[in-house]
């Protein structure tokens, strides 16, 4: 007998690690094609074994004549005895095969109104919904088709298990060619018209970290031309990195905007390669302008006083403990929602948790993802007891949001109206406010130093803690504190008592107020409710400093003042040395 060759009349032995028999049919199939059939198979199913006499004849005998075969010698299982339990591999299989979310993501720009639109549907392609909502798939813009992408992520099912998500990315609207975003960039770095210098080689040097957090800073102050130059550099130099803070300032600083939806939706197709074209780069500039412009802070997702560094991340904890199993995949967290601006909403939140950050911002995410998606079901619940009349029930949370937003696009058109007359010197009229989402171009100018605010540069992007512990300043400033009653606990750690002041009194200054639904009303109510907001807020700032001049001084301001000047000079060494070569 030769080697490498079985012996005559041998049978082949199969190996045990080939084949493995479906949990589901209990056939054998080698172990690597049980994958693929698992997929597809459905189980014993008594249709698929002939009946014996069907079997008998076709083996070309009599059915009465065939030998039965022996009966099975065990006897029958108890009618109440309990089903056997599935195989850790059975219940693996089966819970891959029915966990599975396929949810379709339309973006475009409407032709009537210049602005953009999407929708939220399930499926692979746009469907009925977009074509509602007016999207034509057969006509794309530009004449290019359409683009395409697909972003997966794994989430759960109610029960727990592993489900998959496909998030299928579709829009008409062309992205930006190869070398029209350093066109605009090289634009953008050209020394401004009104006569203040730039850099010397025409552009700042501010990384992606320093601009997020002038851009921040600009919009919790509501400086609007500001926040809108800051957005404009940070998507020529990094759309990923603005496209990604974004969203997550409107819920820390200000509330979610509308258009969310859709700077989720662009934070997602350009992982997948979509270059930004200027009508997407100019919706989002709008989009920082009008946070900027936002008067109203949502303090159900962060708590009203959560400004504080510690305060924040508490209260964003604590509101992300709500967040169940309505948000453990797209396909419920949308259940019960309309397609466009409820979906689109907090598919927009969850996608952009998805995407990961700092777990405080994520937590953050999935909290206002939580309390949004209440909300819509509270309002759906009032439409529909109520036969989609709101009299005598107050705005709903729609309408409060649109009646705050349309304030700030009012006041963000008019701001970058007039910085867009000064550059041109025109004295034109001011143009009309644009619709939410507007793909209408924006000019805000040229950034330039006037528009990195000191309290960007702090101990996030910058050495300041480090330059203020060894200023001379700082062992009197700490002497005094602990003479006015500062803790020692607190001395003992100079950089955090340091750190602590600063956030406190200068990075979290931010001039929004709590916001709820009760702002919203039309005609004469929104003018009451805007004025009894005012004699409210004017009452607070009255019983705040009654309260100072009752309290001893406090020992924390005391610090913060002695070491002010020597901080705020650093961050303008700071900001001067990035807009000039010294």
């Amino acid at each position: 007998m030769k080697r490498g060759r079985a012996a005559t009349g041998s049978t082949p032995q199969r190996s045990g690690s080939s084949f493995v028999d479906c949990p589901l049919c209990a056939k054998s199939f080698h172990s690597a094609l049980i994958a693929a059939h698992v997929e597809s198979c459905l189980g014993v199913v008594a249709a698929e074994e002939p009946p014996k006499e069907e079997e008998a004849t076709t083996r070309g005998g009599n059915p009465k004549e065939q030998t039965k075969a022996p009966a099975d010698p065990s006897p029958p299982p108890p009618a109440d005895a309990p089903a056997p339990a599935p195989s850790a591999f059975a219940a693996m299989m089966r819970a891959q095969r029915g966990a599975s979310c396929k949810r379709v993501f339309t973006a475009w720009i409407d032709a009537a109104t210049d602005a953009w639109r999407w929708v939220v549907e399930p499926g692979a392609a746009p469907g009925a919904a977009a074509e509602a909502a007016g999207f034509d798939a057969s006509g794309a813009r530009g004449g290019g088709g359409l683009f395409t992408a697909v972003v997966k992520f794994k989430e759960k099912t109610t029960e727990g298990e592993p489900c998959e998500t496909t998030l299928t990315l579709v829009t008409d609207v062309q992205p930006a060619s190869a070398g029209e975003a350093e066109a605009e960039l090289r634009a953008a770095a050209r020394p401004p018209s009104d006569g203040s210098r730039g850099a010397s080689d025409g552009a700042p040097h501010l990384s992606p970290g320093v601009l997020k957090s002038a851009l921040q800073k600009n919009i919790r102050r509501g400086r609007i031309v500001s926040a809108a130059r800051c957005a404009r550099l940070l998507l020529l130099q990094s759309p990923s990195e603005a496209l990604r803070r974004l969203p997550v300032i409107a819920l820390e600083d200000a509330v979610a905007h509308p258009a969310t939806p859709l700077v989720a939706w662009l934070a997602a197709a350009h992982s997948k390669g979509y270059a930004l074209p200027r009508s997407a780069r100019d919706v989002v500039v709008r989009y920082a302008a009008e946070l900027a412009a936002c008067d109203g802070k949502d303090v159900d997702v962060v708590g009203e006083d959560a400004f504080d560094e510690k305060e924040n991340g508490a209260a964003a904890t604590a509101t992300a403990t709500t967040t169940t199993s309505e948000l453990c995949n797209l396909a419920v967290a949308c259940r019960g929602l309309d397609a466009s601006r409820q979906s689109g909403m907090i598919v927009a939140l969850c996608v952009r948790a998805h995407f990961g950050g700092m777990k405080g911002d994520v937590d953050m995410l999935r909290a206002s993802a939580a309390t949004w998606r209440a909300r819509f079901v509270e309002e759906n619940a009032e439409a529909k007891e109520s036969n989609g009349s709101r009299a005598g029930a107050g705005p709903s949370w729609s309408s409060a949001l649109d009646a705050l937003f349309a304030s700030a696009a009012e006041k963000a058109s008019a701001a970058l109206a007039l910085a867009a007359r000064r550059a041109s010197s025109d004295d034109g009229a001011a143009a009309a406010v644009p619709a939410l989402a507007s793909a209408a171009p924006v000019d805000a100018g040229a950034l330039t130093r006037k528009d990195v605010p000191p309290a960007a540069i702090d101990f996030h992007v910058s050495d300041v803690v480090e330059d203020a512990c060894r200023s001379p300043r700082a062992s009197v400033a700490l002497t005094e504190a602990l003479d006015h009653g500062l803790d020692r606990a607190l001395g003992e750690d100079l950089p955090a008592l340091v750190r602590s002041v600063i956030w406190s009194r200068c990075s979290s200054v931010t001039d929004k107020s709590a916001w709820s639904r009760a702002w919203a009303g039309a005609g004469a109510e929104a003018a009451g409710a805007e004025a009894s907001r005012a004699a409210a807020a004017a009452s607070r700032a009255a019983e705040k400093e009654e309260e100072k001049e009752r309290k001893p001084v406090d020992a924390t301001e005391i610090f913060w003042r002695r070491i002010e000047s020597a901080v705020e000079s650093y961050q303008r060494r700071f900001i001067a040395r990035r807009f000039f070569d010294e």
